[in-house]
């Protein structure tokens, strides 16, 4: 997967679209994270 922070880092901090990108990358993060250890 593409590391997301340096896009997120891109926005100005505060805004509903970066709130929306952090919250969307931890959710990829848990999906891998499941798929990993054989949770999914």
């Amino acid at each position: 997967m593409m590391n997301l922070q340096p896009l997120i880092d891109s926005v100005p901090p505060g805004s509903p679209l970066r709130n929306k990108a952090q919250k969307v990358g931890k959710t990829l993060m848990n999906i891998m994270q499941a798929g990993a250890r054989g949770s999914l």
